[in-house]
């Protein structure tokens, strides 16, 4: 009955606060002679629904510019083309480790914001396969400042791992694509970008691309947001990892200095903190985003093992309760529960002295 009660949290939420920002570079004096650029789709809700709410509610009378893509009108705004445009609330973390981007948010400010309480875009993104037979998710680590998966269409998508799991077997495959993999968008008329610039519209547009990339359906999708694995691996007690290469990253905050996380080459115990900046680190490594993966999948698989081997069922609702804020999931309550036999068989083969799960 608990574990029950605190499933009732991964799933969508029916309603989920989407936010307008209407954004002009620093030292743009806006006036009623200024251009703004605005997104095409009429079904964008950042990009059009809110922000024609928003002219409304300032009474804003400027020519608009229409642009069918937001990298487009990102540079038609540093190459002063138009004056301002409609970003989503979050869009320095989603724009700013772009190269074209530098100091995203050095560079631009805010002069008008709207929000609204809207119905949850991704509830439509339903699936009936039964989690007792193989299936394929797609995991999406949102990197986000904030805690919590209940705001904005658009997100930062550079975790992109696409998971094959076998419950009969207990045989999982984890395929990780690269950020910069050059591909065409599917929601963008199959213009060709990196595949991580599809989450600056939505998750449809995700799974979208890489189901169009892999030739494979993607049954399922989880988001998670970074903030949920500093918080997963302290309520496993930490995770135990071979960290590959010395370095030092940025806090949860993108903190540098003296904030910096620096980790030691070699086999040693993590807490969230550092397993995060393991997770997140590229910029020293010698193929970048190729081996960031790598190291990504090493902290999944401590996680998935530790939580399997080592959790009582105290710890295990308790690991629920703490992540239930950052896991956004089309899977629903009752498909979840439906793993229970594949669970138990899990805990009776560690207590066995077996191999739990084969990644």
């Amino acid at each position: 009955n608990e574990v029950y009660s605190s499933l009732n949290n991964f799933g969508e939420k029916d309603k989920i606060t989407y936010e307008t920002n209407l954004v002009t570079l620093a030292d743009t004096k806006f006036t009623k002679s200024s251009k703004i650029g605005m997104i095409q789709n009429k079904k964008d809700i950042e990009g059009h629904i809110l922000a024609e709410d928003l002219i409304k509610k300032e009474k804003l009378e400027n020519e608009i510019v229409s642009y069918n893509d937001y990298y487009a009108m990102l540079n038609a705004l540093f190459e002063k083309k138009i004056d301002a445009i409609f970003l989503s609330a979050n869009y320095i973390t989603i724009f700013e480790s772009e190269e074209d981007y530098p100091e995203l948010g050095e560079k631009t400010k805010v002069i008008y914001k709207l929000s609204k309480k809207m119905k949850n875009q991704d509830l439509e993104l339903k699936s009936d396969k039964s989690l007792t037979e193989p299936f394929t998710m797609l995991i999406i680590g949102v990197d986000s400042e904030n805690d919590g998966l209940n705001a904005n269409a658009a997100f930062n998508g550079d975790t992109l791992m696409l998971l094959t799991f076998n419950p009969k077997t207990l045989n999982a495959t984890i395929f990780s694509i690269p950020r910069d993999t050059y591909v065409p968008i599917a929601c963008r008329k199959n213009a060709e970008n990196k595949i991580n610039s599809s989450a600056a519209y939505g998750t449809k547009c995700v799974i979208d691309t890489i189901e169009q990339l892999m030739d494979v359906k993607i049954d399922y999708y989880v988001k998670i947001n970074f903030g949920g694995v500093i918080g997963l691996v302290d309520s496993l007690g930490g995770i135990d990892v071979d960290v590959p290469k010395k370095f030092c990253e940025s806090d949860r905050y993108r903190r540098e200095g003296k904030y910096s996380i620096c980790l030691d080459k070699g086999y040693q115990h993590l807490n969230g903190d550092q397993a995060l900046a393991l997770a997140r680190h590229r910029h020293t490594l010698l193929r970048g985003d190729i081996d960031r993966t790598k190291n990504q999948q090493i902290v999944v698989e401590a996680i998935a093992k530790k939580m399997i081997k080592n959790t009582s069922f105290n710890d295990f609702k308790e690991i629920l309760d703490k992540i239930s804020n950052n896991i956004a999931t089309n899977i629903e309550r009752d498909q979840l529960l439906s793993l229970y036999d594949t669970i138990k068989k899990m805990l009776l083969n560690s207590l066995n002295g077996e191999e739990i799960i084969t990644i």
